[in-house]
């Protein structure tokens, strides 16, 4: 039995498509074959594997060691998708509970956040170990996205109600944007001229022009906004409501709900952590 809740990936290895899961309660990532529906691997991996990025390539996933009641991670791992065999561990030390993490396009290198002490960082993934890192001075920072470009880093930071805007090099904080009650779900659109923020605690979703901070739309959902996905194309944003099991689909433009799916009753499905397009935009 996969623990839920989980982070899913998607990779394509030599053999054949795989999804890469987090069981977070088991403290085990599973590998599985898509054209079999069979999972062909449960290796161990750090404490919650709460977050994972894939390699532009496919061929390597970095998980999170996170946290529970209990203990506190303080490092990544790096498996092999063909494989499944963990290939290397990045100490994140003196940092701990590391949770959003993202591989930068055209690099061997992934940009993360920890909880503790609210660092942004840099791992590199051949050396295994952290080559830059620095303190946002926010409370509880949690998710990460990264500019089309390349260039810029924003982060959610739940404590604090607000976005951090850092530059990768050099890597520092070039701004900070107050946000919701509760900031945490970030996405981009394609273009990353949006940046859409999902407020928990107060149930809103809060659109910035990524130019300058201003802000373009403060949209009152009636969700938990706990994840947030943009469509290939930037028309639509799906929202995952972890506290009502349902996602809504919203159109980007406007910021008019288009529709609502109800998980639990349709799926049995609660407490939804997760989401993201198909490459076609057809599905979720």
């Amino acid at each position: 039995r996969l623990s839920w809740p989980l982070l899913v990936a998607f990779a394509a290895p030599v053999a054949a498509d795989t999804l890469v899961v987090g069981n977070k309660v088991d403290d085990t990532v599973s590998f599985i074959d898509l054209m079999s529906g069979e999972e062909v691997a449960r290796p161990a991996s750090g404490r919650w594997p709460h977050e994972l990025t894939l390699s532009p390539d496919g061929e390597t996933v970095v998980v999170v060691s996170y946290r529970d009641e209990t203990e506190v991670g303080r490092s990544l791992d790096l498996f092999d998708v063909g494989t499944a065999e963990r290939t290397g561990v990045i100490d994140l030390s003196p940092a701990e509970a590391p949770h959003g993490i993202l591989w930068v396009p055209g690099t061997e290198s992934i940009g993360g956040v920890t909880q503790y002490p609210g660092n942004v960082l840099r791992g590199d993934i051949a050396r295994r170990e952290v080559i830059d890192a620095l303190v946002t001075g926010e409370d509880d920072p949690h998710l990460i996205a990264l500019s089309p470009d390349g260039s810029r880093l924003y982060v959610t930071n739940r404590g604090s109600n607000t976005v951090s805007v850092a530059s990768i090099d050099p890597l520092e904080v070039v701004a900070t944007w107050p946000a919701g009650d509760g900031a945490e779900a970030i996405a981009l659109t394609p273009d990353g001229a949006e940046l859409w923020v999902g407020n928990r605690k107060a149930e809103t979703i809060t659109v910035f022009d990524t130019r300058d901070g201003t802000v373009l739309r403060d949209l009152a959902v009636g969700f938990d906004p706990v994840r947030l996905a943009v469509s290939p194309d930037g028309a639509l944003i799906a929202v995952a409501d972890y506290s009502n099991a349902r996602v809504g689909v919203l159109d980007a433009t406007t910021g008019d709900q288009l529709a609502v799916v109800d998980l639990e009753a349709g799926a049995g499905i609660s407490q939804p952590s997760h989401l993201g397009f198909s490459d076609d935009g057809a599905a979720l």
